[in-house]
């Protein structure tokens, strides 16, 4: 497996996933609409197929990971992605990297905890406002969960 930074010639998948998988080229984060589009990021290429991305906004000396994949469980795709991140935001002289979920994601928890995340902030019932910005945001998701709440998970370098 390789990795390297989103260009062009990603674009096109990048963006039928986003829409396949979060129903928008946007998420929410703390209130704010954010386009995935364009942004810096990583693709991880197994046998040159495309199996992973995160993407990234660097701004106000910290690193917000804006959208993680993989698309094959369990093989370290992810790893990959995340010290990507972490050593673009050492290269800028970022201090801080955060992230964004939703208290459904339990996956998404999980995984940023085991890889040095620390949850910073949880903004509870928040999620009534942001489908306001971003219809597309469904009102349950993993397991059944109703999604109420945005919690912030970070990472000190």
């Amino acid at each position: 497996m390789e990795i390297r930074p989103i260009d062009k010639v990603d674009h096109h998948w990048l963006e039928k996933l986003w829409i396949k998988t979060w129903g928008s080229k946007e998420m929410v984060s703390k209130g704010k609409k954010v386009q995935l589009s364009g942004q810096r990021g990583y693709v991880v290429h197994d046998a040159q197929v495309p199996v992973g991305f995160i993407t990234y906004n660097i701004g106000d000396g910290e690193l917000e990971i804006t959208s993680l994949l993989s698309l094959k469980a369990n093989r370290g795709i992810g790893r990959m992605l995340i010290d990507g991140v972490v050593e673009s935001a050492k290269l800028s002289n970022v201090s801080r990297i955060w992230v964004v979920t939703t208290n459904d994601n339990t996956h998404a928890l999980a995984y940023y905890q085991k890889r040095g995340f620390v949850i910073k902030e949880i903004r509870t019932d928040v999620m009534k406002k942001y489908r306001e910005l971003k219809p597309e945001i469904p009102l349950t998701g993993e397991n059944g969960i109703p999604i109420r709440d945005e919690i912030e998970l970070e990472y000190m370098l």
